[in-house]
């Protein structure tokens, strides 16, 4: 069996048997009671039987997808380690983490509002890297490229003048004193500060990083925007949210069009990017085109109609 049915997931599995999708080995045991609630008992067989009508479409397509892109893979000697896929979730992760201060979205609320545990994300990882490498040889991006996308897009890559700051927040003037003293002094590196000291759980685990703020009438953005060199640091401030903070200038953004050669190698990366998932979803389409009537969908799982 290829490696996306070797999930772990319990309620996977239990799919797809109710499914008849997969043939048990052994008997299949009593069922079993999961819940009891005023002496009624709810058994695991309608539990089953309710994931099934909610998810059983979604789930057999999906393995019925990634076994197709197995399979193709499998001829093509393609594989996917398990260091890429760690690669990718972390990049997924940092994306989504750095957006949390202002979107209050942490990675596990993502995974939950999108309906993946972190074993089937790691799944659907594995299955977009494998169609990614397919069609790799194949995705160009030249120097005319993006050039074409700079000149066209300049009002689109416009920035507002910024600080990137990152900031350790901690609760009295005289704490802020003392490790900003030892910061200066080189008695602490700020990154050991951030993490002993500031209050903010996602500062503590990033650095204090904060990232770009603009021009504006609080204290924060005035702290950043007094500070004129990377590495400075400001003198504690109390700021509501956070204590008294010290603020770290980490580099400074003009405002304007940027000039090419600041962002080619982003823009470059961009329509790469870009450009392979347009060749992957095609790849897809067409391997699943392909296998055509040789995909038998059986069982009664019916897809869910929209009233």
């Amino acid at each position: 069996m290829l490696q996306f049915l070797r999930t772990n997931l319990r309620w996977t599995i239990l799919l797809a048997l109710a499914a008849g999708l997969l043939i048990p080995s052994a008997p299949v045991r009593a069922d079993e009671v999961v819940a009891i609630v005023n002496g009624e008992k709810i058994m695991e067989s309608t539990v089953i039987a309710e994931l099934k009508t909610r998810w059983g479409y979604q789930v057999r397509e999906q393995l019925i997808t990634a076994l197709v892109v197995d399979q193709e893979a499998e001829r093509k000697g393609l594989t996917v380690s398990e260091a890429e896929i760690d690669a990718a979730l972390n990049q997924t992760k940092a994306d989504i983490e750095s957006r949390q201060r202002s979107t209050g979205q942490s990675f596990s609320s993502w995974l939950l509002q999108n309906q993946y545990t972190l074993a089937s994300y790691r799944n659907f990882l594995r299955v977009r890297l494998l169609l990614e490498k397919m069609v790799k040889p194949d995705v160009k991006v030249t120097d005319e490229d993006v050039i074409r996308y700079y000149e066209l897009s300049k009002q689109d890559l416009a920035r507002e003048e910024a600080v990137e700051v990152a900031f350790i927040g901690v609760n009295t003037k005289e704490e802020a004193d003392k490790i900003r003293q030892d910061l200066v002094l080189g008695k602490i590196k700020w990154e050991e500060a951030a993490k002993q000291y500031n209050l903010d759980p996602y500062g503590r685990d990033n650095a204090g990083y904060f990232g770009f703020i603009r021009k504006g009438d609080q204290n924060l953005q005035k702290a950043a925007f007094a500070l004129t060199k990377d590495g400075d640091l400001s003198q504690p401030f109390e700021e509501t949210q956070h204590g008294w903070i010290i603020v770290k200038r980490l580099s400074y953004q003009a405002s304007g069009v940027p000039k090419f050669e600041e962002i080619e190698k982003d823009i470059r990366e961009s329509l790469t990017i870009a450009a392979t998932q347009r060749r992957a979803q095609k790849r897809l389409e067409s391997l699943l085109e392909l296998a055509g009537d040789s995909i038998q969908r059986l069982g009664d799982i019916t897809e869910p109609q929209v009233e």
